[in-house]
């Protein structure tokens, strides 16, 4: 696969799925597709601890995106560990629907602080535009997990 060297954006009109660059291995000007390759990450954390069923993250898709398999490249921790084990859970609503489909999870398990977290998704999770993506805490908050941060990783599908 060639490695974009040099790129511009002034000739790539805002939301297309290519990058104009030069290839590093010929030196060639070519269209690199975005998908798989360009990232698109969320931010979420907080320092005080998380009450029952809060919702921490609510993002309207603006333009496709997935969650790769596993939630690879996310990572997370807290600096004040729980108690008992916590999950946050990563939900998904279509943007015709009115329900929600959990599609990932974030556990932050006990010991001793900082804690990493741990994240999973049994596979891609693929986003269109107009659907929601959303993390909500446990239905029963832990007292103490207090001062975690997560940066979700997913890309242009």
């Amino acid at each position: 696969m060639p490695n974009i060297a040099t790129y511009t954006t002034k000739t790539t009109p805002m939301g297309a799925d290519k990058l104009v660059g030069t290839d590093s291995v010929d030196g060639s000007t070519k269209n690199f597709a975005l998908a798989g390759i360009l990232p698109y990450d969320f931010p979420l954390g907080a320092e005080a601890t998380i009450a029952s069923s809060e919702v921490l993250l609510r993002f309207v898709c603006p333009r496709a995106l997935r969650l790769p398999a596993n939630l690879a490249g996310s990572v997370g921790s807290a600096a004040v560990a729980p108690t008992a084990s916590t999950t946050l859970t990563i939900r998904k609503r279509l943007s015709a629907a009115t329900a929600y489909t959990s599609v990932a999870t974030i556990v932050f398990g006990t010991g001793a602080a900082p804690i990493a977290a741990t994240l999973s998704t049994q596979a891609a999770v693929d986003f269109a535009v107009g659907d929601e993506l959303s993390v909500i805490g446990p239905v029963t908050a832990d007292a103490t997990l207090a001062q975690w941060a997560v940066t979700l990783s997913a890309i242009y599908p």
